[in-house]
Protein backbone atom coordinates (compact mmCIF):
# COMPACT_ATOMS: atom_id res chain seq x y z
CA UNK A 1 0.00 0.00 0.00
CA UNK A 2 3.48 2.24 0.33
CA UNK A 3 4.24 4.61 -2.24
CA UNK A 4 7.43 4.34 -1.84
CA UNK A 5 10.00 6.62 -0.71
CA UNK A 6 9.87 10.14 -1.23
CA UNK A 7 12.11 12.35 -3.42
CA UNK A 8 13.18 13.79 -0.33
CA UNK A 9 11.92 15.29 2.72
CA UNK A 10 11.64 19.47 4.49
CA UNK A 11 13.33 19.68 7.39
CA UNK A 12 13.10 22.91 9.53
CA UNK A 13 15.47 24.90 7.53
CA UNK A 14 13.66 24.44 4.48
CA UNK A 15 10.31 25.24 5.63
CA UNK A 16 10.55 29.17 4.85
CA UNK A 17 9.98 28.16 1.20
CA UNK A 18 6.17 29.67 0.93
CA UNK A 19 4.44 30.58 -2.51
CA UNK A 20 4.56 33.91 -3.42
CA UNK A 21 0.96 34.20 -3.69
CA UNK A 22 0.91 33.18 -0.26
CA UNK A 23 3.82 35.42 0.67
CA UNK A 24 2.10 38.65 -0.76
CA UNK A 25 -1.30 37.85 1.48
CA UNK A 26 0.34 37.83 4.72
CA UNK A 27 0.07 40.90 6.81
CA UNK A 28 3.31 41.07 9.26
CA UNK A 29 1.34 41.90 11.72
CA UNK A 30 0.07 38.49 12.28
CA UNK A 31 2.99 36.77 10.71
CA UNK A 32 3.47 33.83 13.58
CA UNK A 33 6.29 31.29 12.98
CA UNK A 34 4.89 28.41 14.06
CA UNK A 35 6.05 24.42 13.87
CA UNK A 36 2.61 21.90 14.17
CA UNK A 37 2.82 18.86 16.04
CA UNK A 38 -0.46 16.58 15.82
CA UNK A 39 0.18 12.57 16.68
CA UNK A 40 -2.03 10.21 14.77
CA UNK A 41 -1.99 6.63 15.42
CA UNK A 42 -2.96 2.79 14.95
CA UNK A 43 -3.49 -0.32 16.63
CA UNK A 44 -0.84 -2.09 17.89
CA UNK A 45 -1.47 -5.92 17.11
CA UNK A 46 -4.92 -5.34 15.30
CA UNK A 47 -6.07 -7.49 12.77
CA UNK A 48 -6.16 -6.84 9.37
CA UNK A 49 -9.64 -5.11 7.99
CA UNK A 50 -10.61 -7.69 5.23
CA UNK A 51 -13.35 -5.29 3.12
CA UNK A 52 -11.35 -1.92 2.81
CA UNK A 53 -11.49 -0.91 -1.52
CA UNK A 54 -8.35 -0.54 -2.95
CA UNK A 55 -6.44 2.70 -2.93
CA UNK A 56 -6.24 4.38 -5.93
CA UNK A 57 -3.84 6.75 -7.79
CA UNK A 58 -6.77 9.45 -8.23
CA UNK A 59 -8.11 9.22 -4.82
CA UNK A 60 -4.36 9.54 -3.32
CA UNK A 61 -3.65 12.40 -5.50
CA UNK A 62 -7.06 13.92 -4.15
CA UNK A 63 -6.41 13.47 -0.51
CA UNK A 64 -3.02 15.10 -1.01
CA UNK A 65 -4.47 18.16 -2.50
CA UNK A 66 -6.82 18.44 0.28
CA UNK A 67 -4.18 18.35 2.59
CA UNK A 68 -2.23 21.05 0.22
CA UNK A 69 -5.20 23.16 0.61
CA UNK A 70 -4.56 23.77 4.44
CA UNK A 71 -0.64 23.96 4.22
CA UNK A 72 1.05 26.44 6.10
CA UNK A 73 4.73 26.64 6.32
CA UNK A 74 6.04 26.39 10.05
CA UNK A 75 2.84 25.35 11.09
CA UNK A 76 1.93 22.39 9.46
CA UNK A 77 3.23 18.86 10.24
CA UNK A 78 5.35 16.73 8.42
CA UNK A 79 3.88 13.86 8.03
CA UNK A 80 -0.05 13.72 6.92
CA UNK A 81 -2.14 10.54 7.78
CA UNK A 82 -5.88 9.46 6.62
CA UNK A 83 -6.88 6.58 7.97
CA UNK A 84 -9.15 4.09 6.45
CA UNK A 85 -12.91 4.84 6.33
CA UNK A 86 -14.97 4.56 9.23
CA UNK A 87 -11.75 4.22 10.94
CA UNK A 88 -10.70 7.02 13.27
CA UNK A 89 -7.40 8.22 15.37
CA UNK A 90 -7.70 9.06 18.91
CA UNK A 91 -5.73 9.11 22.28
CA UNK A 92 -5.80 7.30 25.04
CA UNK A 93 -5.14 10.23 27.48
CA UNK A 94 -8.20 12.00 25.64
CA UNK A 95 -10.61 9.29 26.30
CA UNK A 96 -13.12 10.97 29.37
CA UNK A 97 -14.59 13.13 26.81
CA UNK A 98 -13.34 11.90 23.19
CA UNK A 99 -14.60 8.81 21.81
CA UNK A 100 -15.11 9.07 18.45
CA UNK A 101 -13.09 11.60 16.04
CA UNK A 102 -13.50 13.61 12.71
CA UNK A 103 -10.78 14.85 10.47
CA UNK A 104 -10.71 12.49 7.71
CA UNK A 105 -11.86 12.96 3.87
CA UNK A 106 -14.61 10.36 4.06
CA UNK A 107 -18.16 11.99 3.27
CA UNK A 108 -18.97 11.75 7.04
CA UNK A 109 -16.69 14.18 7.99
CA UNK A 110 -16.70 16.86 4.73
CA UNK A 111 -19.87 16.71 3.48
CA UNK A 112 -21.94 19.50 5.35
CA UNK A 113 -25.26 21.55 5.11
CA UNK A 114 -24.83 24.85 3.51
CA UNK A 115 -28.84 26.65 4.08
CA UNK A 116 -29.30 30.55 4.22
CA UNK A 117 -33.04 31.70 5.06
CA UNK A 118 -34.36 34.95 4.90
CA UNK A 119 -37.79 35.72 3.47
CA UNK A 120 -37.44 38.33 0.71
CA UNK A 121 -34.05 38.18 0.65
CA UNK A 122 -33.26 34.47 -0.19
CA UNK A 123 -34.75 33.09 -3.02
CA UNK A 124 -35.73 29.21 -1.44
CA UNK A 125 -35.14 25.96 -3.22
CA UNK A 126 -32.45 22.93 -3.20
CA UNK A 127 -29.76 24.01 -5.19
CA UNK A 128 -27.03 21.37 -7.06
CA UNK A 129 -24.26 23.46 -7.55
CA UNK A 130 -20.87 22.26 -5.68
CA UNK A 131 -20.83 24.89 -2.56
CA UNK A 132 -17.49 25.31 -0.18
CA UNK A 133 -17.69 27.05 3.48
CA UNK A 134 -15.24 29.39 1.43
CA UNK A 135 -18.94 30.36 -0.20
CA UNK A 136 -21.02 31.59 2.76
CA UNK A 137 -18.68 34.88 3.60
CA UNK A 138 -19.32 36.28 0.04
CA UNK A 139 -22.37 35.67 -0.38
CA UNK A 140 -23.17 37.33 2.85
CA UNK A 141 -21.47 40.42 1.52
CA UNK A 142 -23.44 40.48 -1.91
CA UNK A 143 -26.57 40.18 0.25
CA UNK A 144 -25.95 43.48 2.18
CA UNK A 145 -24.45 44.86 -1.24
CA UNK A 146 -20.71 45.21 -0.20
CA UNK A 147 -17.91 44.31 -2.63
CA UNK A 148 -16.05 40.90 -2.56
CA UNK A 149 -12.62 41.74 -1.32
CA UNK A 150 -9.59 40.28 -3.18
CA UNK A 151 -8.58 38.34 -0.03
CA UNK A 152 -11.45 36.45 -0.55
CA UNK A 153 -11.29 32.87 -3.28
CA UNK A 154 -14.89 31.51 -2.30
CA UNK A 155 -17.67 32.43 -4.43
CA UNK A 156 -21.18 34.38 -4.22
CA UNK A 157 -23.73 31.75 -4.52
CA UNK A 158 -25.57 34.27 -6.24
CA UNK A 159 -28.81 31.56 -6.55
CA UNK A 160 -29.58 31.92 -3.65
CA UNK A 161 -29.68 35.78 -3.58
CA UNK A 162 -33.45 37.43 -4.01
CA UNK A 163 -33.64 40.71 -5.63
CA UNK A 164 -34.52 42.64 -2.95
CA UNK A 165 -34.85 46.39 -2.76
CA UNK A 166 -32.52 47.03 0.54
CA UNK A 167 -30.13 44.40 2.47
CA UNK A 168 -31.29 42.96 5.83
CA UNK A 169 -30.88 44.78 8.79
CA UNK A 170 -29.44 41.50 10.06
CA UNK A 171 -27.40 38.87 9.42
CA UNK A 172 -27.01 35.88 11.23
CA UNK A 173 -24.17 32.86 10.54
CA UNK A 174 -24.79 29.75 12.82
CA UNK A 175 -22.00 27.07 12.76
CA UNK A 176 -23.64 23.96 14.19
CA UNK A 177 -19.96 22.33 15.21
CA UNK A 178 -20.16 18.31 13.65
CA UNK A 179 -23.29 18.58 12.39
CA UNK A 180 -22.55 17.22 9.25
CA UNK A 181 -24.52 15.91 6.45
CA UNK A 182 -24.53 12.50 7.97
CA UNK A 183 -25.63 13.38 11.23
CA UNK A 184 -28.32 16.11 9.94
CA UNK A 185 -29.96 13.11 8.03
CA UNK A 186 -29.75 10.50 10.47
CA UNK A 187 -31.31 12.92 13.22
CA UNK A 188 -34.09 14.51 11.14
CA UNK A 189 -36.71 13.59 13.23
CA UNK A 190 -34.77 15.30 15.98
CA UNK A 191 -34.61 19.21 14.15
CA UNK A 192 -37.97 20.24 13.11
CA UNK A 193 -36.74 24.08 13.25
CA UNK A 194 -33.70 23.10 10.86
CA UNK A 195 -36.35 20.88 8.72
CA UNK A 196 -38.09 23.92 8.55
CA UNK A 197 -35.65 26.69 7.21
CA UNK A 198 -34.03 24.27 5.01
CA UNK A 199 -37.79 23.53 3.19
CA UNK A 200 -37.98 27.38 2.88
CA UNK A 201 -34.72 28.57 2.49
CA UNK A 202 -32.05 28.11 -0.09
CA UNK A 203 -30.11 24.72 0.51
CA UNK A 204 -26.87 23.63 -1.22
CA UNK A 205 -27.19 19.72 -2.02
CA UNK A 206 -23.55 19.11 -3.07
CA UNK A 207 -21.75 21.22 0.15
CA UNK A 208 -18.63 19.72 1.08
CA UNK A 209 -15.20 20.58 2.48
CA UNK A 210 -12.23 20.76 -0.07
CA UNK A 211 -9.30 20.47 2.28
CA UNK A 212 -7.95 18.47 5.25
CA UNK A 213 -7.61 18.07 8.15
CA UNK A 214 -11.67 18.85 8.72
CA UNK A 215 -11.74 20.07 12.23
CA UNK A 216 -13.16 23.06 14.05
CA UNK A 217 -10.34 25.75 13.84
CA UNK A 218 -10.39 25.21 10.05
CA UNK A 219 -13.68 25.11 9.48
CA UNK A 220 -14.35 27.82 11.63
CA UNK A 221 -11.30 29.94 10.16
CA UNK A 222 -12.80 28.92 6.58
CA UNK A 223 -16.17 30.56 7.39
CA UNK A 224 -14.84 33.41 8.09
CA UNK A 225 -12.37 34.56 5.83
CA UNK A 226 -14.31 33.41 2.76
CA UNK A 227 -11.27 31.45 1.59
CA UNK A 228 -8.83 28.36 2.07
CA UNK A 229 -6.79 27.50 5.19
CA UNK A 230 -3.56 27.76 2.60
CA UNK A 231 -4.65 31.75 2.41
CA UNK A 232 -6.12 32.61 6.00
CA UNK A 233 -3.46 30.92 7.71
CA UNK A 234 -5.53 28.37 10.58
CA UNK A 235 -4.56 24.50 9.01
CA UNK A 236 -5.55 22.71 11.98
CA UNK A 237 -6.73 22.99 15.63
CA UNK A 238 -3.50 23.01 17.24
CA UNK A 239 0.08 24.57 16.43
CA UNK A 240 3.11 23.94 17.74
CA UNK A 241 6.15 26.47 18.68
CA UNK A 242 9.97 25.22 20.71
CA UNK A 243 8.04 22.17 21.38
CA UNK A 244 4.88 23.12 23.06
CA UNK A 245 1.06 22.81 22.17
CA UNK A 246 -0.28 26.15 20.67
CA UNK A 247 -4.26 26.90 19.75
CA UNK A 248 -3.79 28.49 17.17
CA UNK A 249 -6.48 31.58 18.74
CA UNK A 250 -5.03 30.69 22.22
CA UNK A 251 -5.26 33.30 24.56
CA UNK A 252 -8.39 34.44 22.70
CA UNK A 253 -5.85 36.20 20.22
CA UNK A 254 -6.79 36.53 16.67
CA UNK A 255 -2.97 37.06 15.80
CA UNK A 256 -2.62 33.81 14.18
CA UNK A 257 -4.79 34.99 11.09
CA UNK A 258 -3.03 36.34 7.69
CA UNK A 259 -6.26 37.67 6.60
CA UNK A 260 -9.14 39.69 7.31
CA UNK A 261 -11.95 38.22 8.31
CA UNK A 262 -15.98 38.86 7.34
CA UNK A 263 -16.15 41.00 10.93
CA UNK A 264 -13.24 42.84 10.34
CA UNK A 265 -14.28 43.57 6.67
CA UNK A 266 -17.85 44.80 8.57
CA UNK A 267 -16.42 46.80 11.02
CA UNK A 268 -14.16 49.01 8.68
CA UNK A 269 -17.32 49.26 5.70
CA UNK A 270 -20.69 49.69 7.58
CA UNK A 271 -19.79 52.19 10.41
CA UNK A 272 -22.86 51.99 13.09
CA UNK A 273 -23.28 48.23 12.25
CA UNK A 274 -22.70 46.23 16.15
CA UNK A 275 -21.15 42.94 15.42
CA UNK A 276 -21.35 40.08 17.90
CA UNK A 277 -19.42 36.54 18.18
CA UNK A 278 -20.67 33.90 20.79
CA UNK A 279 -19.23 30.51 21.00
CA UNK A 280 -17.92 27.92 23.44
CA UNK A 281 -14.04 27.31 22.46
CA UNK A 282 -11.47 30.19 20.99
CA UNK A 283 -10.98 28.09 17.89
CA UNK A 284 -14.36 28.76 17.45
CA UNK A 285 -15.61 31.99 18.43
CA UNK A 286 -12.40 34.07 17.99
CA UNK A 287 -11.95 32.53 14.80
CA UNK A 288 -15.71 34.13 13.69
CA UNK A 289 -14.45 37.15 15.86
CA UNK A 290 -11.59 38.12 13.79
CA UNK A 291 -9.06 40.53 14.77
CA UNK A 292 -11.43 43.17 16.55
CA UNK A 293 -9.99 46.23 17.68
CA UNK A 294 -6.55 44.97 16.11
CA UNK A 295 -7.66 45.89 13.02
CA UNK A 296 -8.52 49.37 13.28
CA UNK A 297 -12.15 47.78 14.47
CA UNK A 298 -13.69 48.81 18.10
CA UNK A 299 -16.99 47.34 18.07
CA UNK A 300 -17.02 43.77 17.89
CA UNK A 301 -18.69 41.97 21.00
CA UNK A 302 -16.68 38.41 21.80
CA UNK A 303 -18.45 36.54 24.46
CA UNK A 304 -17.07 33.33 24.46
CA UNK A 305 -18.23 30.08 27.40
CA UNK A 306 -16.36 30.01 30.75
CA UNK A 307 -16.33 26.21 31.36
CA UNK A 308 -14.52 26.62 34.61
CA UNK A 309 -17.00 29.84 36.03
CA UNK A 310 -20.00 28.85 34.09
CA UNK A 311 -20.13 31.90 33.14
CA UNK A 312 -19.26 34.19 30.16
CA UNK A 313 -15.42 36.02 29.00
CA UNK A 314 -13.62 38.00 26.92
CA UNK A 315 -10.61 39.36 25.94
CA UNK A 316 -10.19 43.00 26.25
CA UNK A 317 -6.98 43.71 24.43
CA UNK A 318 -8.62 43.02 20.85
CA UNK A 319 -12.45 42.78 21.80
CA UNK A 320 -15.14 45.13 24.20
CA UNK A 321 -15.52 44.69 27.66
CA UNK A 322 -18.06 42.34 28.76
CA UNK A 323 -21.62 43.76 29.14
CA UNK A 324 -23.22 43.86 32.54
CA UNK A 325 -26.17 42.15 31.41
CA UNK A 326 -23.63 38.96 30.66
CA UNK A 327 -21.27 39.39 33.53
CA UNK A 328 -24.05 39.46 35.73
CA UNK A 329 -24.80 36.32 33.99
CA UNK A 330 -28.49 36.62 35.53
CA UNK A 331 -29.76 35.15 32.73
CA UNK A 332 -29.06 31.29 33.87
CA UNK A 333 -30.30 29.21 36.25
CA UNK A 334 -27.35 27.15 36.15
CA UNK A 335 -24.35 28.17 38.42
CA UNK A 336 -20.97 26.46 39.08
CA UNK A 337 -22.46 25.80 43.13
CA UNK A 338 -25.30 23.94 42.03
CA UNK A 339 -23.17 21.91 39.43
CA UNK A 340 -20.59 21.61 42.24
CA UNK A 341 -23.05 19.81 44.41
CA UNK A 342 -24.00 17.48 42.06
CA UNK A 343 -27.37 18.86 42.14
CA UNK A 344 -28.01 18.19 37.86
CA UNK A 345 -27.81 15.13 35.62
CA UNK A 346 -28.90 14.73 32.21
CA UNK A 347 -29.96 11.01 30.91
CA UNK A 348 -28.72 10.05 34.05
CA UNK A 349 -25.17 10.97 33.63
CA UNK A 350 -24.01 13.80 36.38
CA UNK A 351 -23.38 17.46 35.40
CA UNK A 352 -21.05 18.64 38.05
CA UNK A 353 -18.98 21.17 35.96
CA UNK A 354 -18.79 23.48 33.43
CA UNK A 355 -17.09 21.02 31.81
CA UNK A 356 -19.62 18.49 31.80
CA UNK A 357 -22.81 20.99 31.30
CA UNK A 358 -21.14 21.69 27.65
CA UNK A 359 -21.50 18.30 26.94
CA UNK A 360 -25.03 17.64 27.34
CA UNK A 361 -28.91 18.62 25.84
CA UNK A 362 -29.18 21.07 28.66
CA UNK A 363 -26.02 23.74 27.41
CA UNK A 364 -28.05 25.12 24.22
CA UNK A 365 -30.51 26.62 26.94
CA UNK A 366 -28.15 27.87 28.92
CA UNK A 367 -25.93 29.40 25.53
CA UNK A 368 -29.39 30.39 24.05
CA UNK A 369 -30.60 32.65 27.02
CA UNK A 370 -27.41 34.65 27.03
CA UNK A 371 -27.46 35.03 23.61
CA UNK A 372 -31.17 36.47 23.65
CA UNK A 373 -30.00 39.03 26.09
CA UNK A 374 -27.34 40.02 23.45
CA UNK A 375 -30.38 40.58 20.78
CA UNK A 376 -32.36 42.29 22.99
CA UNK A 377 -29.76 44.51 24.47
CA UNK A 378 -27.46 45.38 21.47
CA UNK A 379 -30.68 46.03 19.88
CA UNK A 380 -29.69 43.75 16.94
CA UNK A 381 -31.03 44.74 13.65
CA UNK A 382 -32.24 47.68 14.39
CA UNK A 383 -29.41 50.16 13.21
CA UNK A 384 -28.88 52.32 10.64
CA UNK A 385 -26.42 49.58 8.78
CA UNK A 386 -26.75 45.81 9.04
CA UNK A 387 -25.48 44.19 12.07
CA UNK A 388 -23.58 41.30 12.32
CA UNK A 389 -24.46 37.76 14.82
CA UNK A 390 -22.10 35.39 14.29
CA UNK A 391 -22.23 31.77 16.97
CA UNK A 392 -20.78 28.73 16.96
CA UNK A 393 -23.10 25.93 18.44
CA UNK A 394 -21.06 23.51 19.84
CA UNK A 395 -23.36 21.01 21.66
CA UNK A 396 -23.57 18.22 18.80
CA UNK A 397 -19.82 18.20 18.69
CA UNK A 398 -19.02 18.07 21.92
CA UNK A 399 -21.88 15.09 22.44
CA UNK A 400 -21.05 12.97 19.73
CA UNK A 401 -17.26 13.66 20.25
CA UNK A 402 -18.12 11.75 23.65
CA UNK A 403 -21.56 9.53 22.53
CA UNK A 404 -21.50 9.38 19.24
CA UNK A 405 -23.62 11.25 16.28
CA UNK A 406 -26.27 8.44 16.53
CA UNK A 407 -26.27 8.18 20.30
CA UNK A 408 -29.48 8.58 22.41
CA UNK A 409 -27.61 11.20 23.88
CA UNK A 410 -26.66 13.26 20.85
CA UNK A 411 -31.09 12.51 19.52
CA UNK A 412 -31.90 14.47 22.82
CA UNK A 413 -29.45 17.12 22.17
CA UNK A 414 -30.07 18.06 19.03
CA UNK A 415 -33.71 18.39 20.20
CA UNK A 416 -32.50 20.41 23.28
CA UNK A 417 -30.36 22.34 19.96
CA UNK A 418 -33.66 22.76 17.75
CA UNK A 419 -35.73 24.05 20.24
CA UNK A 420 -33.20 26.60 21.48
CA UNK A 421 -32.99 27.38 17.41
CA UNK A 422 -36.69 27.88 17.36
CA UNK A 423 -36.62 30.59 20.13
CA UNK A 424 -33.92 33.05 18.02
CA UNK A 425 -36.03 32.37 14.96
CA UNK A 426 -39.02 33.51 17.40
CA UNK A 427 -37.46 36.74 18.88
CA UNK A 428 -36.07 37.91 15.40
CA UNK A 429 -39.37 37.31 13.94
CA UNK A 430 -40.75 39.63 16.71
CA UNK A 431 -37.78 42.50 17.28
CA UNK A 432 -36.05 42.64 13.94
CA UNK A 433 -39.03 41.65 11.58
CA UNK A 434 -39.41 38.53 9.42
CA UNK A 435 -38.15 39.73 5.71
CA UNK A 436 -35.44 42.19 8.02
CA UNK A 437 -33.01 39.24 8.75
CA UNK A 438 -31.16 36.63 7.06
CA UNK A 439 -29.81 33.22 8.65
CA UNK A 440 -26.66 31.22 7.33
CA UNK A 441 -26.74 27.62 8.46
CA UNK A 442 -23.40 25.71 8.19
CA UNK A 443 -21.11 23.07 9.94
CA UNK A 444 -17.44 22.78 10.29
CA UNK A 445 -17.21 19.45 9.97
CA UNK A 446 -19.09 16.10 10.58
CA UNK A 447 -18.22 12.76 12.94
CA UNK A 448 -17.78 9.46 11.93
CA UNK A 449 -20.05 6.44 13.25
CA UNK A 450 -19.26 4.05 15.15
CA UNK A 451 -16.84 1.48 13.97
CA UNK A 452 -17.56 -1.72 12.14
CA UNK A 453 -15.70 -5.22 12.37
CA UNK A 454 -13.47 -3.84 9.45
CA UNK A 455 -12.66 -0.87 10.55
CA UNK A 456 -10.84 0.57 14.27
CA UNK A 457 -9.94 2.94 16.58
CA UNK A 458 -6.38 4.23 15.91
CA UNK A 459 -4.53 5.26 18.73
CA UNK A 460 -1.14 7.45 19.17
CA UNK A 461 0.08 5.06 22.23
CA UNK A 462 -0.44 2.05 19.63
CA UNK A 463 1.35 3.72 17.42
CA UNK A 464 4.22 5.24 18.45
CA UNK A 465 5.31 1.62 20.53
CA UNK A 466 4.72 -0.06 16.66
CA UNK A 467 6.46 2.17 14.90
CA UNK A 468 9.27 2.32 17.14
CA UNK A 469 9.34 -1.21 16.87
CA UNK A 470 10.02 -1.79 13.49
CA UNK A 471 12.80 1.26 13.49
CA UNK A 472 14.71 0.11 16.46
CA UNK A 473 15.09 3.33 18.00
CA UNK A 474 12.50 5.70 20.16
CA UNK A 475 11.17 8.44 17.33
CA UNK A 476 7.46 8.45 17.58
CA UNK A 477 7.21 7.85 21.52
CA UNK A 478 9.64 11.01 21.80
CA UNK A 479 6.67 13.42 20.56
CA UNK A 480 4.05 11.33 22.65
CA UNK A 481 4.43 14.04 25.81
CA UNK A 482 3.45 16.86 23.10
CA UNK A 483 0.05 15.03 21.75
CA UNK A 484 -2.48 17.94 21.56
CA UNK A 485 -5.27 16.55 18.86
CA UNK A 486 -6.20 13.37 17.32
CA UNK A 487 -8.20 15.26 14.50
CA UNK A 488 -5.15 16.95 12.50
CA UNK A 489 -3.88 13.75 12.05
CA UNK A 490 -0.25 15.30 11.79
CA UNK A 491 3.29 14.40 13.03
CA UNK A 492 5.66 16.58 13.70
CA UNK A 493 9.34 15.53 14.57
CA UNK A 494 12.43 17.53 15.70
CA UNK A 495 15.51 17.51 13.80
CA UNK A 496 17.39 16.43 16.75
CA UNK A 497 15.09 13.44 16.77
CA UNK A 498 15.92 12.00 13.42
CA UNK A 499 19.46 13.05 13.62
CA UNK A 500 20.14 11.39 16.87
CA UNK A 501 18.53 8.08 15.22
CA UNK A 502 19.45 8.25 11.61
CA UNK A 503 15.87 7.73 10.12
CA UNK A 504 14.27 9.71 7.85
CA UNK A 505 10.65 10.89 7.45
CA UNK A 506 10.27 8.74 4.00
CA UNK A 507 10.89 5.60 6.25
CA UNK A 508 8.90 6.64 8.93
CA UNK A 509 5.57 7.07 6.42
CA UNK A 510 6.50 3.57 4.56
CA UNK A 511 6.33 2.25 8.47
CA UNK A 512 2.98 4.36 8.83
CA UNK A 513 0.86 3.29 5.60
CA UNK A 514 1.62 -0.27 5.89
CA UNK A 515 -0.63 -0.53 8.35
CA UNK A 516 -4.00 -1.86 7.57
CA UNK A 517 -6.11 0.94 8.84
CA UNK A 518 -3.67 3.70 7.65
CA UNK A 519 -4.72 4.46 4.39
CA UNK A 520 -2.56 7.12 3.05
CA UNK A 521 0.81 9.24 4.48
CA UNK A 522 1.91 12.13 2.98
CA UNK A 523 5.86 13.71 3.62
CA UNK A 524 5.53 17.49 4.07
CA UNK A 525 7.83 17.64 0.64
CA UNK A 526 4.97 15.68 -1.22
CA UNK A 527 2.37 18.08 0.37
CA UNK A 528 4.62 21.58 -0.16
CA UNK A 529 5.01 20.57 -3.87
CA UNK A 530 1.13 19.92 -4.07
CA UNK A 531 0.21 23.17 -2.90
CA UNK A 532 3.01 24.82 -4.73
CA UNK A 533 0.38 23.84 -7.90
CA UNK A 534 -2.75 25.36 -6.13
CA UNK A 535 -4.16 29.06 -7.66
CA UNK A 536 -6.64 30.27 -5.09
CA UNK A 537 -10.18 29.93 -5.97
CA UNK A 538 -12.24 27.36 -7.28
CA UNK A 539 -9.58 25.41 -9.20
CA UNK A 540 -10.51 21.87 -9.27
Amino acid sequence: MSAGPSAGFCDKSTRGTVRASFASMRPTAVAVLLLSLVVAACALGAAAPTTSPPTTAAERERFLTMFARAYVPKRSGQLFLVPQEHSFFLSRTALEFERFMHGSPWDYDTRIPILFYGPGHIRSGTYTRPARPEDIAPTILGLVKLPLPGMMTGDTLSEAIAAATAPPDLVVVIVLDAMGRATWESNQRFIPTLSRLRANGAWFENARLDYLPSVTATGHATVSTGTEPWINGIHANSSFTFRTPRDPFGGMKPDSYLVPTLSDYWNLWLPGAVIVAQGSTTRATVALAGHGKGMGGHKTLMTMFDEKRVAWQTDTTNFRELPPYLARDTTNALDSTRLARHQIRWMSHPVDSGNALIRTGLFPEFQMNALLEVVRNERLGRHRAADLLLVNCKTPDYVSHLYGPQSAEMHSALQALDGQLARLVKALDDSVGTGHYVIAITADHGMPPETTTTSRRIYVQDLAQEVDAKLGASVLSDTLHAWFDAGSAQIDLSDSVLTRTGKTLPQIQKLLEADPYVRYVFTEQQVADAARRLKPGRHR
